[in-house]
């Protein structure tokens, strides 16, 4: 950097012209290395940030939908015990005496009511 320096303050005394072009010149190259290192850096943040607001948007959407399952798998077991103490009652046999006699109008037998069919071959 010094030579740099050094070499302008040289050439200024003996060519004005050259020199403020080159100066020019390096300074523009400089800073086109800096302004793209500043675009890249600025880039690069921005994509990180649309990145960070994806992710959160992702995570509050699968929240959002696991709440849904979880909700419907307490309903579903909710339902999976009623339909199973429904069961136990139709298989007791109090109530399946109660229904047949209530509702089928089934009365009980006695064993002289029995007949017996014998089957031949």
């Amino acid at each position: 950097m010094r030579s740099f320096f050094i070499h302008i303050f040289y050439c200024v005394t003996q060519k004005k012209k050259f020199i403020l072009t080159l100066t020019i010149f390096r300074k523009r190259k400089l800073s086109m290395k800096k302004n793209y290192f500043i675009a890249l850096f600025v880039g690069t943040h921005i994509l990180f940030i649309v990145l960070q607001i994806h992710k959160h948007n992702t995570v509050m959407k699968l929240s959002f939908t696991k709440q849904k399952h979880e909700q419907k798998l307490a309903t579903l077991t909710q339902e999976k015990q009623e339909k199973v103490q429904q069961l136990y009652v139709l298989k007791d046999r109090t109530s399946v005496k109660k229904f047949a006699q209530q509702k089928l109008g089934m009365k009980k037998i006695t064993l002289n009511q029995v007949k017996k069919i014998h089957h031949d071959n």
